[in-house]
This record gives C-alpha cells, structure tokens and sequence, in this order.
C-alpha cells in the first residue's frame, strides 16, 4: 500500500519531530524532481515514497527514500536517471546540496543526494 509524499511528510514530522525547514527541504526536492521529469518529458511518471520511510522504521537520521514509477516499458530506467542527474548536476534540489552521486551500473540505477543539513535523498 502506498502513501502520497505528503502523507509520508506528515507522519515523519509526527515521528521523529523535525523541524519545519527539513520538512519543506523534503516537500521542495520532490516539487524539484517532478519538474526535472516534466522538463526531461516523463510527464506521466510518478513519485512514491519507498523503504524505511513507509514501513515505519525511517528515524530523524534515515534517507529519504523516494522511487520514479514507470508505467511504460518503453521507458528506459538507467535513461531516465541519466537525465535526471545531468539536470541535477546544473541545478541542484537546493542551496547546501554536498554532494550528487549517480550509480548507473546498478540493476536499479540510483541518485544520491546529500545536504550540509545531514538530509539525504535517495532517488532510484
């Protein structure tokens, strides 16, 4: 069963008690990545919350683990990913991002978002 991001935002605030700015740093990098697909032209993807971040047991020092649904087969994963690092490396989700790391050799291509906040987004 799955949840909207927003769901997930307001339980995660309910959980561990983070403050508003991380809560709208998370809000802010899923706007964020929902535009970079609409620019790249995957307009009918989707974004979904996933791992220890519905299950219950993501903690103030968890990733936020967030999965592009592809409902297209047509749609290459690993080229989607290329696109959405090559836009990142321009333009970051947000000021303080350290670092953007792209896994392409995986089955399941991967980004890797890190902020000087200690948030991290994992995006696959």
């Amino acid at each position: 069963m799955s949840i909207s991001f927003e769901e997930f935002l307001k339980e995660y605030s309910q959980k561990v008690g983070c403050n508003d700015n991380i809560l709208k740093t998370c809000e802010d990098s899923v706007k964020h990545l929902r535009k970079i697909l609409n620019r790249c032209g995957y307009t009918s993807l989707q974004i979904e919350p996933y791992g220890s971040t519905v299950s219950g047991f993501f903690d103030l020092f968890s990733d936020v683990d967030l999965c592009i649904l592809y409902d297209n087969p047509r749609v290459d994963p690993k080229e989607v990913m290329g696109s959405v690092y090559n836009y990142l490396k321009r333009r970051p989700f947000r000021k303080g991002t350290q670092s953007i790391e792209y896994i392409s050799h995986a089955r399941i291509p991967v980004i890797k978002v890190a902020g000087e906040d200690g948030l991290k987004v994992i995006v696959q």
